[in-house]
């Protein structure tokens, strides 16, 4: 039986949405980035929402290494996917690791910019007939001499100012990062390690990309909200382990 595209959550609780909706675009640094396809190393959280995809529904991975939302409409990258929006089409969020990096002149975003650049990103993309998404930043596996996770404070402010954007013009917001820290939290460091890359404690591992991109298709198929009806009802979850 084919899995035709249409928003699931239209059919739980009669929201009308465009039927036309078909393509989840990612806008983020690397977490997203997808690496040039090697996942020897590095893995992208939202690319591994694609096997869960209805059928003729498309991500279109934008994610680029090293971004901050200030560096990544400055290089154009943001233009490319709003050109290439159509009514009914979907634009994941996800920035923040680059923008809290206040030292670096290239990605430093401060918090008001921050919310200036989330405000524009999401008027932009309703403006082609479009829905944004926002997700806040993954959680950065940093530990105390006690083995208690300390993650990245200062991330947390630039996360707080996502989430207050979001509630702030009405943008539906996944919280990655706290599904991340409480996961990890409750795994451990040596089992949490082994989601990220090695070596690494900011980016995932094809492991790690899997479980995160589950996290992810739970809160919104939970709480029903639009973006859920470009995936599969979750008994026809077909993504490897």
């Amino acid at each position: 039986m084919k899995r035709l595209c249409v928003p699931l959550c239209a059919l739980c609780v009669g929201m009308v949405l465009p039927a036309a909706a078909r393509t989840l675009y990612l806008a983020g640094a690397s977490t997203l980035d997808e690496h040039g396809g090697d996942e020897s190393k590095f893995a992208s959280w939202g690319s591994s929402l694609r096997p869960f995809l209805r059928e003729g529904c498309a991500i279109v991975n934008y994610g680029r290494s090293g971004r901050s939302t200030t560096s990544f409409i400055r290089e154009g990258w943001w233009g490319k996917i709003v050109d290439a929006l159509v009514p009914g089409d979907f634009v994941l969020i996800q920035f923040g690791h680059n923008d809290q990096k206040l030292d670096k002149p290239d990605v430093a975003t401060p918090i008001p910019q921050y919310k200036e650049n989330l405000r524009r990103m999401a008027a932009e993309v309703r403006a082609k007939g479009a829905t944004p998404v926002f997700a806040t930043p993954l959680v950065r596996l940093t530990y105390s001499k006690d083995g208690l996770l300390t993650d990245a404070p200062r991330l947390d402010d630039w996360a707080e100012a996502m989430r207050e954007t979001a509630a702030e013009i009405g943008v539906d917001l996944v919280d990655m990062r706290a599904m991340t820290r409480k996961a990890a939290n409750e795994a451990g460091e040596a089992e949490a390690l082994t989601w990220y890359a090695p070596g690494d404690r900011t980016h995932p591992a094809v492991k790690g990309a899997r479980l995160f991109a589950r996290f992810f298709l739970e809160d919104v198929r939970r709480r029903e909200l639009p973006i859920a009806g470009l995936f599969v009802p979750e008994t026809n979850d077909t993504n490897p382990k």
